[in-house]
């Protein structure tokens, strides 16, 4: 960043760094939610439910997945923006 003086590119850098933090807070909350699936689903499995899961549950796991797969989109989208900003100003 030293190297660089050009204001335009140091509003640019801070907006993709500050990206990099939301990707990062929304990754651990996907982890989180997903040991405390994985709790809930070890839980019904000590209890004898194992043959099945219950409604609450599918929907979480449902909920989960999408999650993941939206932030895996809009992660790609970003990495291909901002390999580009790095192509066009190293």
């Amino acid at each position: 960043v030293s190297r660089y003086t050009d204001i335009t590119f140091l509003k640019r850098l801070e907006h993709y760094q500050n990206e990099i933090r939301l990707h990062e807070i929304r990754i651990l909350d996907l982890l989180e939610d997903i040991e405390k699936h994985e709790a809930r689903i070890a839980g019904q499995t000590r209890s004898g439910g194992a043959e099945y899961m219950d409604i609450t549950m599918v929907n979480a796991h449902r909920t989960t997945r999408d999650k993941m797969e939206t932030e895996r989109d809009v992660y790609a989208n970003f990495k291909k923006e901002f390999f580009a900003f790095l192509t066009e100003y190293m």
